[in-house]
């Protein structure tokens, strides 16, 4: 059985990169850019994992954060996808499994989410890439965009 991502992405080329991505490395992805039907989908479709952009409107990815956590019979890995704003992602950093940096990267993706769902991922290209902490995998390393 393929296993379930949500994305939830307040821009459609990042939306439809991550859908793309996830399809070729044989994840089913459904996308969102809305925080309510977000928290919908969490619970009709019981993911596997929720990727959610740090920067939804009206700063609503904290509270999707603690709902998802929050919510009966859910229990999804994680991943926040951020951009420069550490200060912001640090606040977040400890509520969620991985912090993905943009720019994007479909190797950065498929490896920190095969990383996170247990699947194979492609160790060792350009060195480490995953930091894992304890038992959470903190932030995939910068890896220079080809």
């Amino acid at each position: 059985m393929r296993q379930v991502v949500l994305i939830v992405e307040s821009n459609n080329h990042a939306e439809k990169f991550f859908k793309s991505c996830l399809a070729r490395n044989g994840y089913y992805a459904i996308a969102t850019d809305d925080v309510d039907k977000a928290l919908k989908l969490v619970q009709a479709w019981q993911p596997d994992l929720v990727i959610i952009d740090m920067h939804l409107a009206d700063n609503a990815t904290e509270w999707l954060i603690k709902s998802i956590k929050n919510a009966p019979d859910s229990s999804p890995r994680i991943v926040l996808t951020a951009c420069d704003d550490l200060e912001k992602t640090s606040a977040l950093d400890s509520q969620v499994d991985a912090v993905i940096p943009k720019p994007l990267d479909c190797w950065r993706i498929a490896a920190a989410i095969g990383e996170l769902l247990n699947k194979s991922a492609c160790a060792g290209v350009k060195g480490e890439f995953i930091a894992s902490v304890g038992r959470r995998v903190k932030q995939v390393s910068a890896l220079p965009v080809a």
